[in-house]
């Protein structure tokens, strides 16, 4: 039963091993989702800033037709005749000196929201750099370890295959059957305060008498898991 209890102390701690190494890849690609997420960021900025780009020289074009007309009015201003086409053509630079004044404010608006995009993307790149500082960093932390965890499962695993020999053919038998049931878990369990250290159900005394005399395998009637007694397997 001691080198059963060996084993599994092995098992335990490749399962955990194992848990870490599959845990690792998921780190690292929740880091590469991390530095995609802020590469996408500044990819939208660069873009709003294209697209406000857009939007200025489109107004400016406006405002330059605008001007043109202006002073195509302001020429022909001199060439009327009549009070009322004079009138009229006032009334017509009025309305495009309103339309170019709107102009002008869209446009001062524009840039106003070119400097915000620009520091957008300045913050952004800087949060990209840092970000793929990070990544790289963590990436290389995250192979050393993934490597000695593999490390450690080989040497865990080694180990448990020098211990089998050891232990008798059907308790052995017995463990793997009953640790697969239970996805893994303990296979075999001390009894502690008389109760099963797997589910905690009340072990009889006669049982427990049973155990500590260490005669026959003994599996707790709730579990199904093996009970030994924790004084049997302390090593010397």
């Amino acid at each position: 039963m001691q080198l059963l209890v060996r084993i599994q102390e092995s098992d335990l701690q490749v399962d955990d091993l194992k848990a870490r190494a599959d845990s690792i890849p998921r780190e690292s690609a929740a880091l590469d989702a991390e530095l995609a997420e802020a590469k996408d960021f500044l990819d939208g900025a660069k873009a709003r800033h294209k697209e406000l780009d857009k939007q200025q020289r489109h107004e400016e074009l406006i405002l330059e037709d605008k001007n043109n007309l202006l002073k195509k009015y302001d020429t022909q201003l001199f060439a009327v005749k009549t009070n009322k086409e004079y009138k009229a053509m006032l009334a017509e630079m009025d309305a495009v000196k309103a339309d170019i004044s709107s102009i002008e404010e869209r446009i001062l608006e524009i840039l106003t929201d070119i400097d915000y995009a620009t520091e957008e993307i300045a913050s952004a790149e800087k949060t990209v750099r840092e970000e793929e500082d990070a990544v790289r960093d963590n990436k290389i932390r995250l192979e050393k370890e993934l490597q000695e965890v593999k490390q450690e499962l080989d040497k865990r695993r080694q180990m448990r295959l020098e211990l089998i020999p050891g232990v008798d053919e059907d308790l052995y038998q017995l463990y793997e059957k009953i640790r697969m049931a239970k996805k893994d878990g303990p296979g075999a369990v001390p009894v502690v305060n008389d109760s099963c250290g797997g589910c905690f159900m009340q072990i009889p005394a006669q049982v427990v008498n049973e155990l500590i005399a260490g005669d026959r395998i003994i599996t707790c009637q709730s579990c199904s898991r093996i009970l030994y007694w924790q004084e049997n397997v302390r090593e010397a």
